[in-house]
């Protein structure tokens, strides 16, 4: 049964995240987590005193109201969920508990001022440091995902990604997608080589080998997933890689962009990593980064 860890705070986007495990995983083990940000740790809020100890007791209360809303609209969408309560920083403390889960499912933002910041660039800093896959839910759809869009790069993650659309899902199409980055001269190649020896950098020949590179590994891929009844397309563009992901992800009609956390780097290109991170942030849809 899959394990699933959902950071929640009260407001919308964290509300949009427990509905939407509430309804594409039913029968997974949910547990709802509420960080309190006044201490850092459970010892020091036994310690705490004075104004300290009056913010704890309130953001305790809050805690308790939420988790009542929570059971309620379980109860309603017939799930079990577990509740839990934890201090400390959310960007540390909601990786360090994910390290017992298979995926963290959060909202893109959440409370700020003089409250705590638990989503938002929070959210981004999850993406970066958990274990496990994270998915920031954009939007209050309580329907499953069904069209799916997968950025591929030929690393092994990309592929991973792919293969955990399909399998962790139940898509009825997914699109997989290779964008042809022109600002990295060895990209032509798709693999380690000497740029000395490449056609020049944006030359005819050099966007001719690219889009051949691309056409075969598109093609190498979809041969190599298990899809199913799933109905599988490719499509190759030319472009910032993050830029045209989100883009294609808004104006593909798609639900779901589902990515690698990172890809090839050094001398080949980095398509996953930073533009992961990038691509969390600029997305219009819902977002799944597999690590």
């Amino acid at each position: 049964m899959t394990a699933i860890l959902i950071p929640i705070d009260g407001n919308p986007p964290s509300k949009a995240a427990l509905e939407y495990v509430l309804a594409e995983f039913p029968e997974a083990d949910v547990t709802v987590l509420h960080v309190i940000g006044v201490v850092d740790t459970a010892g020091e809020a036994e310690r705490a005193s004075g104004h300290r100890r009056e913010q704890l007791e309130r953001a305790r209360a809050d805690a308790e109201d939420l988790f009542e809303e929570v059971d309620r609209r379980a109860a309603e969408a017939g799930v079990e969920v577990a509740t839990e309560t934890a201090f400390g920083p959310p960007s540390r403390t909601i990786p360090n508990r994910a390290e017992e889960f298979d995926r963290v499912v959060m909202g893109e933002h959440g409370q700020s001022g003089a409250r705590q910041i638990l989503l938002g660039s929070v959210a981004e800093t999850v993406v970066s440091r958990s274990p496990v896959p994270v998915t920031v839910v954009r939007g209050d759809s309580e329907e499953p995902d069904r069209r799916m869009i997968v950025p591929v790069d030929g690393s092994p993650l990309s592929r991973e990604a792919l293969d955990y659309a399909c399998s962790e899902h139940d898509p009825e199409t997914v699109t997989i997608l290779h964008v042809i980055d022109p600002s990295e001269p060895a990209y032509s190649a798709l693999e380690a080589i000497d740029v000395r020896q490449e056609p020049l950098h944006g030359s005819e020949e050099w966007y001719e080998r690219a889009e051949t590179a691309a056409d075969e590994l598109v093609a190498d891929v979809r041969g190599e997933v298990s899809a199913g009844d799933v109905d599988i397309g490719t499509a190759v563009e030319t472009g910032d890689p993050s830029q045209v992901i989100a883009d294609r992800a808004a104006a593909g009609g798609f639900d779901h962009v589902v990515m690698g956390s990172h890809g090839r780097t050094g001398l080949d290109r980095l398509l996953l990593g930073s533009v992961a991170e990038t691509v969390v942030h600029r997305s219009p849809v819902t977002v799944t980064v597999v690590r």
